[in-house]
């Protein structure tokens, strides 16, 4: 019936035709539906040919159904209605297809691959499947590229034809930006092929795409320079011809303010024209456009970094005369940023960044830096930045180092002013930091002649306020590298007059040393702020304090100024803030105040300046009215060149710093002014000694808990301060503080230990003699005491001799015993031999007894009776003796723990010295005891004793002896048989050494042997023995040998013996 009725259809109605056929095949009754579908087809199919002009508004109506139409087998007779007009009207058909605009539908898709296929394209429709062209055009982001893609493979398929693109025209001014973005999306690509110039569309194409470039839509401005930059492929031999049309319109785009992917086609569309040109071509655009992608070199963008890196080496290929000088300060103006970029975070980016770089290197001008340059970029081996930086830094002349300054300067300002500045992270930071201080490594020492030291400080300081943070360590060492490079310049009248022909000459030098120092205060402060914390600012004045130590009256002047700022900068930022207790207080005086006796008289100034801005920190909360006015006074009288006047000033102001000096910080303040006693300047070193005088008078009532610090630091620097005068000073420090706390002076300087130097009996004898104990002094020096201390062989000796007339002259006090005790468990050996020894000599007096220390010590002993130390063990056994002087009635208490400790300390297998006290302490304690107290120690005893009669040390045989006669006194009835038996084995020994070569040895081996005679039983032998042995009459051996062998003989009954 169709069939029928297509023989008398009028085509002009097609579309009214069209409309209600689709209206069927929404109807409810499926059969209906599946009738209309076959009547559009059979109708479309036998009279397509005439409808022609209807073509785009049957399109249109197929279109406007297909959201409605979701059932499968239905949809499929819109695809088949395409493919069947486009049998008739193929190029109408994909000229209307293409110009649907985004989005196109998966229907829209599969309509214009059917009507490919079924032309006899299966290659190209493969194509399209492959590059997943669809599926770019079908996305509304990506249509525009699939629509290039499209067209590409058409124009090889040959299918674009004159009537398509004439059809296509109109619609680039559609008020739908659908049609808009594929038409010309359509025309960019259809510029790469030779077809538009061959069919006249060259010009009205160039024209459009002019217009476009200004379209409200940004795809569409972007599409537009494509094209623009297809030309190159289209028609190359026209791009000389329209070059300034081309340039116009393409570095406008440069510009572009709302589109990133506009201004990268540019960029690729310009690259593309500028390959076609030569530099006379481009005329007076080269300007802008150098300009307009430098912009672009530290874009966020990666792929706008690397197209403006790829453009800027271009332009860097085509430079040959007419634009080289000015292309020449381009490179000279953006070097940096390309340095920076070739360790750009993107590789590519990078990789760009190093050909750009190494085509722009000539134009610097500097043969050396470019052959150094050279070796780095040439090839593909990995880059080495700290290399490149270093050779880099050695080759540039003044004016590209300046160059390179003031831009790290710009570019740290510009971020700087950002909103966002703290929350970007500037990844070169690291890198320029190293760039400005290797220009400022480089700077002579022994000129000022070129701002780049200055300069350089000033990027520093702008550099540092950008995130990431440096770490303390990298902002030591950038510190540190300021100060050596600013503070061992020569004296500024020496560089004014050296470097200055004329006084006007000298001006700028001046003018750049007071601006150098400016700008290190204002770094300081800038680091203090970035970090705004007490630790930091102590080690900036650290780095600052060895230059203070200066031999070099100029290197402590800049540093002091320093000081000032510093100061200044602490107060304003970390201390306005906290408002806490001031710390540094005691140290920093300590180290600044010396400086006020200096030989510059600015140098002197600037310490005042110092000193009021610590007051007025330590002191905020205290009316300083008085102190300031004094020490504005005392500025002037500073200015006096006379030294008396200078310690007399110094002096005064001393005192005005006690008033609020915190006792707390005592040992800080001795600590710092030490460090000027060492200081090069004599007259520094004299005013370090009186303001440590001063301030421990002034304030020394409320140092007592720090006088064992502070007579530590003393004594710890004693070795190093070797000037008469100014030792001097530690021992009248010592003095002063004995005047305020003498128990805790004398106390601590007893626990000193050994070696006691000249300089610390000095200043105990300073010590005793103003305490009015001039008696005890000449007694001490009468006795050699001094001599016995200061040996370390002798020094326990020293100790008990002065600890013995010090108990005498009733200056040790439970207070001194008290703080000397802990000493004895010192890892010291020294403070334990002292101690000890202390401990040792103390026994024999009843103090210890009276204020309950004695039994503390007696155990304290016992345990240092087993010290490593043979001394210490050695003054331990001694002091275990001296109980029987200190406290006698309580030797029989302590009979047995005295009797376990001093046996065994007489087999000490290192220390004869050890034995030898023991043997005495054993005599002491033995006096007061009788045989039955003595117990089983008896036997040990005994034994123990006769062990050295053959010794060969004179003085163990000689206690050895004296002991066995003490013993021999003792025994009467319990241990009589025992001692019998002991004598017998003994008597020949003690025969022999009746004759001992030691005249004291031979003596009191005389006494024992009268003593032990008894025991031997043989009364008529007593009687003849009592004779030679009797008084104290020269022994007559020969003579005692004959009677001792008569009386044997005549008894043989003795002949055991």
């Amino acid at each position: 019936m169709a069939r029928v009725v297509s023989e008398y259809f009028p085509s002009e109605q097609a579309t009214d035709f069209i409309a209600a056929t689709l209206g069927g095949l929404l109807s409810a009754s499926p059969t209906c539906a599946t009738a209309a579908g076959l009547w559009m087809k059979i109708i479309l199919k036998e009279c397509g040919d005439a409808m022609l002009d209807q073509v785009p508004d049957i399109l249109a109506i197929l279109y406007r159904h297909m959201p409605t139409i979701q059932e499968g087998s239905l949809r499929q007779f819109l695809v088949e209605a395409v493919s069947i007009l486009a049998h008739h009207h193929q190029e109408a058909v994909i000229s209307s297809l293409l110009s649907k605009g985004l989005p196109m539908d998966r229907l829209s898709i599969k309509a214009l691959e059917s009507v490919l296929f079924k032309g006899g394209n299966e290659r190209l429709v493969r194509a399209l499947r492959k590059q997943r062209t669809w599926t770019l055009v079908e996305n509304p982001k990506t249509h525009h590229e699939g629509v290039c893609l499209l067209v590409s493979l058409l124009l090889r398929s040959g299918l674009i034809t004159p009537e398509i693109i004439q059809s296509l025209l109109p619609w680039v001014n559609s008020p739908s930006e659908n049609h808009r973005v594929t038409s010309t999306a359509f025309l960019a690509q259809l510029m790469s092929d030779p077809m538009l110039r061959e069919k006249k569309f060259l010009k009205p194409v160039l024209h459009i795409l002019e217009e476009k470039s200004h379209d409200r839509n940004s795809i569409v401005r972007q599409m537009a320079v494509r094209g623009l930059g297809n030309l190159v492929y289209g028609a190359p031999e026209k791009v000389k011809k329209h070059k300034k049309f081309l340039m116009v319109i393409l570095i406008r785009a440069l510009s572009d303010p709302f589109s990133s992917e506009v201004i990268g086609e540019s960029m690729k569309a310009v690259a593309k024209v500028l390959k076609e040109l030569k530099e006379k071509d481009i005329g007076s655009s080269f300007r802008d456009l150098t300009q307009q992608i430098r912009t672009y070199f530290d874009n966020e963008d990666d792929a706008l970094r690397l197209l403006s890196f790829v453009l800027f080496g271009i332009l860097a290929r085509l430079t040959k005369r007419k634009w080289k000088g000015y292309f020449a300060e381009q490179v000279r103006q953006s070097w940096v940023t390309l340095l920076l970029h070739l360790q750009d975070p993107n590789p590519r980016v990078s990789v760009e960044c190093r050909a750009t770089f190494h085509l722009c290197v000539p134009f610097l001008g500097l043969k050396r830096l470019q052959t150094a340059v050279n070796q780095h970029l040439d090839g593909t081996a990995k880059l080495k930045p700290e290399e490149l930086q270093v050779d880099i830094c050695r080759h540039l002349d003044v004016h590209l180092k300046l160059t390179l300054i003031q831009n790290v300067t710009e570019i740290s300002c510009a971020i700087l002013e950002t909103r966002d500045s703290q929350k970007f992270n500037f990844s070169y930071k690291l890198e320029l930091l190293g760039y400005m201080l290797d220009f400022i490594k480089k700077e002579p020492l022994d000129s000022l002649a070129s701002p780049v030291r200055y300069k350089a400080i000033v990027a520093i300081r702008h550099l540092s306020k950008l995130k990431p943070s440096l770490t303390l360590k990298e902002n030591r060492e950038l510190l540190h590298q300021c100060f050596k490079s600013l503070f061992p310049l020569p004296p500024l009248e020496k560089m004014m007059k050296e470097e200055g022909e004329t006084a006007k000459d000298a001006l700028p030098i001046q003018s750049l040393y007071v601006e150098s120092l400016e700008a290190l205060g204002k770094l300081m402060k800038t680091l203090l702020e970035e970090e705004p914390t007490a630790h930091w600012f102590q080690e900036m004045f650290q780095l600052l304090e060895t230059w203070l130590r200066s031999e070099k009256e100029w290197e402590r002047e800049r540093a002091l100024q320093a000081t000032i700022q510093l100061l200044t900068a602490y107060q304003e930022t970390v201390h306005s803030t906290t408002q806490g207790t001031f710390d540094g207080f005691g140290s920093l005086i300590g180290l600044i105040a010396p400086y006020s006796c200096d030989s510059l008289a600015t140098s002197r100034q600037w310490v005042v300046d110092c000193i009021s801005c610590l007051l007025c920190i330590q002191g905020q909360s205290i009316n300083l009215g008085s102190a300031e006015e004094e020490l504005r006074c005392l500025r002037e009288a500073l200015t006096a060149p006379d030294p008396e006047a200078l310690f007399q000033a110094s002096c005064k102001m001393a005192r005005v710093v006690s008033e609020y000096f915190p006792s707390e910080q005592a040992t800080d303040f001795i600590e710092a002014t030490l460090g000027g006693l060492l200081s090069a300047s004599p007259t520094c070193a004299t005013a370090a000694g009186l303001w440590m005088k001063i301030i421990l008078k002034e304030c020394g009532d409320a140092m007592l808990d720090q006088v064992p610090d502070i007579l530590a630091i003393l004594y710890r620097h004693m070795p190093t301060i070797q000037e008469g005068s100014l030792r001097q000073f530690l021992v009248e420090a010592v003095s002063i503080l004995a005047h305020h706390h003498q128990e805790a002076v004398i106390s601590s300087l007893l626990s000193k230990g050994l070696p006691m130097d000249r300089l610390s009996i000095k200043a105990l004898e300073s010590v005793l003699f103003k305490g009015g104990n001039e008696r005890l002094v000449r007694a001490l020096r009468k006795q050699r005491t001094w001599t016995l201390v200061e040996n370390p062989k002798t020094h326990h000796e020293g100790v008990c001799l002065l600890v013995s007339l010090l108990l005498r002259s009733g200056l040790i006090t439970p207070e001194i015993i008290q703080s000397l005790l802990p000493w004895v468990n010192s890892p010291s050996e020294n403070h334990r031999v002292t101690s000890t020894a202390f401990l040792a000599q103390l026994m024999s007096d009843p103090m210890l007894r009276e204020k309950k220390f004695l039994k503390p010590v007696l155990h304290i002993l016992e345990e240092k009776s087993h010290d490593r130390n043979s001394i210490v063990r050695q003054m331990a056994v001694r002091g275990l003796g001296n109980l029987v002087y200190g406290a006698p009635e309580k030797v029989k208490k302590h009979k047995k723990f005295l009797m376990v400790i001093l046996i065994r300390a007489l087999s000490d297998p290192f220390s004869s010295e050890v034995i030898g006290e023991s043997m005495k302490a054993v005599a002491k304690v033995l006096k007061e005891l009788k045989e039955k107290d003595i117990g089983s120690s008896f036997r040990d005893l005994t034994q123990r004793i006769r062990t050295y009669f053959d010794n060969e040390d004179d003085a163990l045989r000689l206690l050895s002896f004296v002991l066995f006669g003490i013993l021999a006194r003792l025994t009467k009835r319990k241990w009589k048989g025992y001692f019998a038996e002991q004598v017998r084995q003994s008597w020949v020994t003690l025969l022999l050494h009746l004759q001992d070569p030691n005249p004291r040895v031979s003596v009191e081996c005389r006494a024992t042997f009268h003593l032990c005679v008894p025991f031997l039983g043989l009364k008529r032998l007593q009687t003849a023995m009592n004779q030679h042995l009797d008084g104290t009459a020269e022994l007559k051996p020969e003579e005692l040998q004959v009677d001792i062998c008569r009386h044997l003989q005549a008894y043989p009954g003795e002949e055991k013996l």
